[in-house]
C-alpha cells in the first residue's frame, strides 16, 4: 500500500508519530530520528508532492520540535522549506507567522541581526496581509505586529543603529498601548517588554527626561506583574536602566545599589541558562546518537539485503551455467549416439553384403571365380582392428567407463568376450551380433556361456 501511495503514507505517519510522542508512547529520540528520516524521504519524493497536504504545517511541526530542542541547524532547515511553500491565502495564518518568528528568533540568537531584522519585517508584511482577509485575526495580527516591531528595535540597538531603532521602538510601544486593557496583565507585560528597548534608546540618544518618564511607567507596571514567576528575571533590565539613569544624574551610590541588585539576578539567570542549555545539549546528543544508530541498522539491513540478492543472483547464474552445460552435454551425447547408430547401421549393411557374397559363393562352379569372390568376402569381413578402434572410440563417448569396468571386473576377459559385452550393452540380438562380428550364432552363444561361467 505504501508503495502505491508514498506521499499519503508519509503524511499519515507524520501525524501518527507526533500523536504517539505527545501521548508518551515514543521517546524524544525516536521522534527525532523519525523526523530526520521523514525529511530525507520528502526530499527524495520532491517537496512539491506535498503541496496538497499543507507542507508548511508539516515543516512547522518538525521545525518547532527542533527549535524547542535548540537544534537550530535542523530547525532552520525545516522551517526554511516550510517558508518556501507558504501561500498567504491557503496556509493557516498561525503557521505563517510562527514559522517566520521561529526563523527570526534563530537568526537573532545566532546574532545574525540583519537576517533577524529581515524576517521580523516579513512578519509585519504578513500580518498586514492577514488583516485584510481574516477579520477574526485582528487581535492576533496586532500582537505579532507589535512584537516584531519591538524585536526590530532591539536588534537595531544591538547594531548601534539608535535613530532607526527609536522609530521602531516608538511604533511598537504605540501599538502595544493602543486600545489596551490595563486590568489584563497580559497587556501590561507586553507594555513592559516594549518599554525596555525604548528606555535604552532614549538614554543612548541623551533623552534622559523622556527615559525617566518611561522608567516610572515601567516601575508602576512592575509592581503589578512581579508576582508572576516567569517575569522574575525581567527586573534585570529594569534595574540596569535605573543604574544608568542614576549614573547620568551623578548619583553614583544609587547607581551602584542597582548594579549590586542586578549581579545576583544575572548570576542566577546565567546558571539557569547554562543548566537549560546543558540539558538541551544532552537531549540533542542522545537524539543524534539514536538517529545514527538507526541509520547504522538501516545500512546493515540494506547491506544484508544486497548480499542476499547477490547470493541469489550467483546461484541463478550457476544454475543457468549448469543448465546450459547439461543441454550442451545432452546435445553432444545425442550427436555421439546418432554417429554410433549410423556406424552400426553401416556395419550391419556391410555384414548384409558379406552374407550375400556367402550365398552367391555356393553357386560358383568355376574355381577362379570362386577364388575372386572369396577375396572380396575376406576384404568385407567386418570389425577389423581398425573397425574396432573406430567403434570403441564412438562407444566410449556414450559409455565412457563401461569397457574399463569390464576389464576391472574380469581381469582375464578376452577381446571377443569384451566385444560381445559391448554389443550386448547395445542390446543387439544374437543374429545381429553374429553378422557384425562375422561369426556364427553358435559362436556368440559359446561366448555368452563362457562369460556366465566367469560371472559365477
Amino acid at each position: 500500500m505504501e508503495e502505491d501511495w508514498p506521499v499519503e503514507a508519509l503524511v499519515a505517519r507524520h501525524y501518527a508519530q507526533f500523536e504517539k510522542f505527545h501521548g508518551k508512547k515514543i521517546s524524544l529520540e525516536q521522534l527525532y530520528a523519525h523526523l530526520l528520516d521523514e525529511f530525507s524521504r520528502m526530499q527524495e519524493l520532491g517537496f512539491e508532492q506535498f503541496l496538497d497536504y499543507d507542507i508548511s504545517d508539516l515543516m512547522y511541526h518538525s521545525g518547532e520540535f527542533m527549535f524547542n530542542l535548540e537544534d537550530h541547524e535542523y530547525a532552520l532547515q525545516f522551517l526554511l522549506v516550510g517558508e518556501r511553500f507558504m501561500l498567504s491565502r491557503k496556509t493557516r495564518y498561525h503557521t505563517l507567522v510562527l514559522t517566520l518568528n521561529h526563523i527570526q528568533s534563530i537568526y537573532q540568537q545566532q546574532k545574525d541581526y540583519p537576517k533577524g531584522v529581515e524576517y521580523a519585517q516579513k512578519i509585519l508584511q504578513v500580518t498586514d496581509s492577514i488583516r485584510l482577509h481574516e477579520p477574526d485575526a485582528q487581535e492576533f495580527c496586532r500582537f505579532w505586529k507589535c512584537l516584531a516591531t519591538i524585536d526590530i528595535a532591539s536588534m537595531l540597538v544591538r547594531q548601534r543603529k539608535f535613530a532607526e531603532g527609536e522609530k521602531y521602538a516608538d511604533q511598537g510601544y504605540a501599538l502595544m498601548t493602543s486600545g489596551r486593557n490595563e486590568a489584563h496583565e497580559f497587556y501590561l507585560e507586553g507594555e513592559f517588554d516594549a518599554l525596555m528597548p525604548l528606555i535604552s534608546i532614549r538614554l543612548e540618544r541623551n533623552k534622559v527626561a523622556e527615559a525617566e518618564n518611561l522608567l516610572r511607567r515601567a516601575d508602576s507596571i512592575w509592581t503589578k506583574i512581579r508576582h508572576k514567576e516567569y517575569n522574575y528575571f525581567k527586573q534585570i533590565n529594569l534595574w540596569e536602566a535605573h543604574a544608568r539613569v542614576a549614573e547620568i544624574r551623578g548619583d553614583y551610590a544609587a547607581s551602584m545599589r542597582f548594579v549590586h541588585s542586578v549581579e545576583p539576578l544575572q548570576d542566577s539567570l546565567d546558571r539557569q541558562t547554562d543548566i537549560r542549555k546543558l540539558g538541551k545539549i544532552k537531549q540533542r546528543v542522545e537524539a543524534r546518537k539514536y538517529a545514527e544508530k538507526i541509520k547504522l541498522i538501516e545500512r546493515e539491513k540494506l547491506f544484508q539485503t544486497r548480499l542476499l540478492y547477490a547470493a541469489l543472483l550467483g546461484l541463478l547464474l550457476v544454475g543457468l551455467i549448469a543448465y546450459w552445460n547439461y543441454h550442451r552435454l545432452r546435445k553432444k551425447r545425442r550427436e555421439a549416439v546418432s554417429a554410433l547408430e549410423a556406424y552400426i547401421q553401416e556395419l550391419l549393411e556391410k555384414t548384409g553384403q558379406a552374407e550375400n557374397l556367402h550365398q552367391a559363393y555356393s553357386h560358383f562352379s568355376d574355381e577362379e571365380e570362386r577364388s575372386q569372390h572369396l577375396q572380396k568376402l575376406l576384404q568385407s569381413t567386418i570389425l577389423t582392428e581398425q573397425d574396432w578402434v573406430q567403434f570403441q572410440a564412438l562407444f566410449e563417448k556414450i559409455y565412457p567407463d563401461f569397457i574399463q569396468e569390464q576389464k576391472t571386473r574380469y581381469p582375464d576377459i578376452t577381446q571377443a568376450e569384451l566385444r560381445y559385452l559391448v554389443l550386448e550393452k547395445l542390446q543387439l540380438s544374437t543374429q545381429e551380433m553374429a553378422k557384425m562380428l562375422g561369426v556364427s550364432d553358435g559362436t556368440i552363444r559359446q561366448t555368452r556361456f563362457r562369460l556366465r561361467k566367469k560371472q559365477l
